[in-house]
């Protein structure tokens, strides 16, 4: 019993780690070494739900991209999904 009790709070602190890590900041990679994983798809496995926005801050990243572009072409494509053309 005193084992299991054991790998439970040793676990919680680990995640509790893990969380206020990401909450203050900290990137994926960072985590991963801090938390001594070997791979990094185990630590995005683990705690990647808990980094907030990330699909929300890579699109809007992308977005200012293509709207700071001098590139006619995209300037085009902007154009037409601001008519309504595309959806989303």
């Amino acid at each position: 019993m005193e084992c299991a009790c054991y790998f439970g709070e040793r676990h919680s602190l680990m995640l509790t780690c893990a969380s206020w890590l990401i909450q203050s900041g900290a990137d994926l990679k960072t985590v991963q070494t801090i938390m001594r994983h070997s791979d990094i798809r185990l630590t995005l496995d683990r705690y990647g739900h808990l980094f907030p926005g990330s699909e929300a801050t890579a699109i809007e990243r992308i977005r200012s991209i293509f709207t700071q572009s001098k590139n006619p072409r995209i300037s085009q494509v902007i154009s037409r999904k601001k008519q309504g053309f595309w959806s989303g």
